[in-house]
């Protein structure tokens, strides 16, 4: 028996009025009239050990508030709901979100990867690496409860510590949470934390690790119609720098978490024949000595009435040096078998010898490959979502078209000439059909492509946030610009303030307003959800998702990274990246003036 300690602390229900009296809560309960209450109980497995976030000052919680926006149609508007510190991580989870909506105990639950403020206790890890953490919203009570962390994941041998660790909540039928936490092919098993009492984050938790998936990376958590539960992941082999194997794979759970089965192909890419040959051997006899052996999971999309995953996925070369095409595939889960768009059995694993044949995946394919280190330091979009228009399957997403001449795409100056293009892909019952939302190829009509004054010229978007349809109001599309953000290192005549000389990519990177499109008024009219924080050194968001059935007023949260360069040290003499940033979870919801 292990003594487990939790946190508790409840903060009551906010006073809603239309952009006036509008309060913070957070886990330091600031100004939130609320008691706290400290429990200690006794429980099997490891640790959950209550960790209280820092909060935001009330001076700086005054003026981070977000924009009315008026929802494109409705009197809904967003109003934030709870900032805390947290490690801001901001690699996307492939389409799955962190937080879930509890309707029989009529809670919402959000996992999050918990900072430190300060050096690290852990030698050689950054201090804001991320440790799973979990708290619940009560609706009818009014209440935060929490956080409870449920892990110190930090200090296990061998633990990676960026943005790539993410930890996700599902509910069972039952009413029994729980939270899978991933790595970056770490040499860890994906840990599997289940609550020991239903529509509860305090009661004691269960750990285990599942077996097999110690190579993990990008993990995404799903319970299917029967019950199910199902843990993608991407498991990454290495011989070498040429020689990488990294199928897309699944482990799946009938008893509840009880039990779990032996890791299974998804999409094989085959692998090279001098990549660790006696491991990789037991997975695939399928031999691919050309480069293109590394699977990225895009975007996944549960379509509940169908009993299926909706997934995109992209075959990179020699771990993500190029992007070719977008593909697309069903993951049956009433079955276990992948299936094209149209319904075709592609059978239990989707491998090249099926995709690279053309007529079973293509989405939409480059004019020219895509160099992925020139693709970063230009920040070109790439990367989209899903939404069911009704019953019609839509990817929406961004990417770069290059104007340059006379230069191919594996030189920097590719790059450096182009549009940033918003574009839709529709499945028609037969094809694909890709289209640009502007509804024309000319850049110079295209809504998303504004004049920005630092910039000097037109500029677009740097990705697709989220996306979402909804009858009568048709699809709002979340999305992060290059255009309109706040320059806070330039001073008044344009020129880097002392202090910033030096700042890496400051003209592009870190800095994208957060805005709303919606396709009822053509796409031609923008809202900015939230404003700039007056202090901090990132200004926008680096994620927002929205939370699937969610109770409208906890419709979406947003992670905004505090600080973005030199703020402080790791503790190793390294600097703060994006990766580490410590920052806030913002979340959003709906209410009526």
């Amino acid at each position: 028996m292990n003594t487990q300690q939790s946190s508790r602390k409840r903060c009551s229900r906010l006073t809603l009025r239309a952009c006036q009296g509008l309060t913070l809560c957070s886990l330091g309960v600031i100004g939130c009239g609320a008691a706290e209450e400290t429990t200690s109980d006794t429980a099997d497995g490891e640790p959950a050990e209550g960790v209280a976030s820092a909060a935001l000052t009330g001076e700086a919680e005054a003026a981070f508030m977000p924009y009315l926006a008026e929802n494109l149609g409705t009197r809904d508007f967003y109003r934030t709901l709870f900032a805390t510190q947290t490690a801001a991580s901001t690699c996307r989870a492939k389409g799955v979100s962190q937080a879930v909506y509890d309707a029989p105990a009529n809670r919402t639950y959000f996992v999050y990867s918990a900072g430190l403020a300060g050096p690290s206790e852990v030698p050689g890890v950054p201090y804001s690496a991320v440790n799973p953490t979990i708290f619940s919203y009560d609706h009818t009570l009014g209440w935060w409860e929490g956080p409870v962390q449920l892990e110190n994941v930090r200090a296990l041998p061998g633990a990676t510590s960026d943005c790539h660790n993410h930890p996700q909540v599902v509910v069972d039928a039952a009413g029994y949470l729980h939270v899978f936490h991933s790595f970056h092919n770490s040499g860890l098993n994906i840990r599997h934390y289940k609550a020991r009492a239903p529509h509860s984050v305090d009661s004691g938790w269960t750990r285990q690790e599942i077996s097999g998936t110690h190579h993990n990376t990008y993990g995404g958590a799903f319970i299917d119609n029967q019950g199910e539960i199902y843990v993608f992941f991407r498991s990454s082999y290495s011989g070498g720098p040429s020689a990488w194997y990294e199928p897309e794979m699944y482990v799946k759970s009938t008893t509840s978490g009880a039990t779990w089965s032996a890791p299974k192909l998804a999409i094989d890419p085959g692998r090279p024949s001098s990549t660790h040959g006696t491991e990789s051997a037991t997975i695939t006899s399928l031999i691919n000595d050309g480069g293109w052996n590394t699977v990225y999971t895009g975007d996944m999309l549960q379509d509940r009435a169908n009993n299926r995953l909706a997934l995109t996925f992209t075959i990179t070369h020699n771990h993500g040096d190029w992007l070719g095409e977008r593909l697309f595939a069903y993951f049956d889960m009433t079955a276990d078998r992948l299936r094209t768009a149209g319904g075709v059995d592609l059978g239990p694993t989707l491998d090249r010898t099926e995709y690279t044949t053309g007529a079973c995946c293509t989405m939409y394919k480059t004019a020219a490959p895509l160099y992925l280190p020139h693709m970063t330091e230009e920040q070109r979009p790439h990367g989209g979502a899903f939404v069911l228009e009704g019953t019609t399957l839509v990817y929406y997403y961004a990417l770069f078209e290059s104007t340059a001449e006379g230069v191919g795409s594996g030189d920097l100056a590719y790059y450096q000439k182009g549009w940033d293009r918003m574009k839709k892909a529709v499945w028609n019952g037969t094809a694909w059909v890709n289209s640009y939302l502007s509804g024309t190829a000319n850049p110079d009509l295209d809504p998303f492509i504004q004049y920005d004054q630092v910039a000097g010229e037109r500029v677009g978007v740097r990705g697709i946030s989220d996306a979402e349809y909804r009858p009568g109001i048709g699809t709002d599309l979340y999305v992060r610009t290059k255009w309109g953000g706040s320059k806070f290192w330039l001073d008044a005549t344009g020129n880097p303030r002392p202090e910033y000389q030096g700042w890496p990519n400051s003209d592009h990177y870190r800095q994208y307003p957060l805005r709303v499109y919606n396709s009822q008024r053509g796409w031609a009219i923008s809202r900015r959800l939230f404003a700039d924080h007056p202090e901090w050194e990132v200004r926008g968001a680096t994620n927002f998702t929205l939370i699937p059935n969610a109770h409208p007023s906890m419709r979406a949260h947003a992670k905004v990274p505090r600080f973005a360069w030199g703020a402080y040290e790791n503790g190793t003499g390294g600097r703060f990246d994006l990766q580490y940033a410590i920052g806030a979870e913002y979340f959003f919801g709906e209410a009526t003036p």
